[in-house]
């Protein structure tokens, strides 16, 4: 049975290029991407709470049949890696709350997907794996990305408070000196070139047991989560 391996990061992080890096190197399998899989159709920007709800139950079904597809192909490759899961999304409203406190619909997102992980509709990673980039690095990515793709990527993502929230969730969730981490995974502090920093990615990946308490870490993470509700913004 093949690892599932969720590889996370703030926009232009660099995510997608070495995911690329590592298929062409290693005999793993790729997530196919959220774009890829609804092909750029996503919803409207929402104009009310009710618009916002359905427009994350949107993505909690990618999500859900993003996780599906993984387990159908667990056992064809020894790894599958996902760029981002549901935690993204998560991650994304747990900063967005503070931004947009009108659309706030952080608490209503807590509830459901951890019903959905209970239902077993929707599941966690073996493994986790956080790519810090700096703010320099981040922005020259998403120049390079415009030049080449001609893709805009909204400011929001760079600018305020927004990003650093964003990388907040996941410092709690993920990084070791957090005292709520909850999830089997490292945080790399990537400041490497592409072939370096996947050459040490592949390392840890390799090297990573798949879970083998699947309901003990989904009972921290459930309570992790859950404390999120009450953080205030930095």
């Amino acid at each position: 049975m093949g690892k599932l391996i969720v590889i996370s990061g703030l926009p232009a992080s660099g995510k997608s290029t070495l995911i690329k890096n590592l298929k062409e190197k290693y005999n793993i399998i790729t997530v196919p991407e959220h774009n890829e899989w609804v092909k750029g159709k996503f919803p409207k920007v929402p104009e009310n709470i009710e618009e916002k709800i359905e427009k994350q139950r949107f993505f909690l079904n990618l999500d859900i049949a993003r996780y599906n597809w993984a387990m159908e192909h667990v056992d064809k490759a020894d790894i599958i890696i996902s760029d981002t899961d549901f935690t993204s999304p998560l991650a994304h409203n747990y900063a967005e709350r503070w931004l947009l406190p009108d659309f706030n619909i952080y608490n209503w997102m807590v509830d459901e997907y951890i019903h959905q992980l209970e239902m077993k509709n929707l599941g966690l990673a073996d493994y986790y794996i956080y790519l810090d980039v700096s703010f320099e690095e981040r922005l020259k990515h998403r120049e390079e990305d415009f030049q080449r793709t001609g893709r805009k990527r909204n400011d929001m993502f760079f600018t305020q408070s927004f990003p650093q929230n964003m990388r907040r969730f996941h410092y709690i969730m993920i990084n070791d000196q957090s005292p709520r981490k909850c999830l089997p995974s490292v945080w790399y502090e990537n400041n490497k070139t592409v072939d370096e920093a996947a050459a040490d990615l592949w390392n840890i990946i390799r090297k990573t047991p798949i879970t083998q308490n699947p309901k003990e870490i989904l009972e921290k993470f459930s309570i992790s989560l859950k404390d999120t509700i009450n953080d205030e913004q930095q």
